[in-house]
């Protein structure tokens, strides 16, 4: 761990909403980073990945009431276009190599994420 990183903010977000899926990891934010793994066996986590603040920027996904599509660029403006049905409560995570699409599980919920990521960058 870093000697100057500070713990911001912990929660669970679901993940791969943009494939259809809902996947459940665990976020961990940092001033400086933002960690995300899955879990195994209780406590124990694998680490998913670890985005630095300062590559990614952080966009809103309307709600979607019926169906949503939107482009995310995977890496290097290759463009895939994925079909959203029903998300709801729905950000970005834009680092430079690979786009996540994460969902929470309430809007103030997303809400909260969004305004701490912002803040610790």
């Amino acid at each position: 761990l870093a000697p100057s990183r500070e713990f911001i903010k912990e929660g669970e977000l679901f993940v791969d909403v943009d494939k259809g899926k809902k996947k459940v990891r665990k976020f961990w934010l940092f001033n400086d980073i933002l960690i995300y793994g899955s879990a195994i066996m209780g406590t124990r986590y694998v680490l998913s990945a670890r985005l630095p603040l300062e590559t990614i920027t952080v966009s809103d996904i309307p709600d979607s009431g019926l169906s949503f599509l939107f482009t995310i660029i995977r890496q290097l403006a290759s463009p895939s276009y994925c079909h959203l049905d029903k998300v709801q409560f729905a950000f970005q995570l834009k680092p430079p190599i690979k786009t996540k699409a994460v969902a929470a599980s309430s809007q103030q919920d997303k809400t909260d994420w969004i305004n701490a990521i912002l803040q610790a960058q």
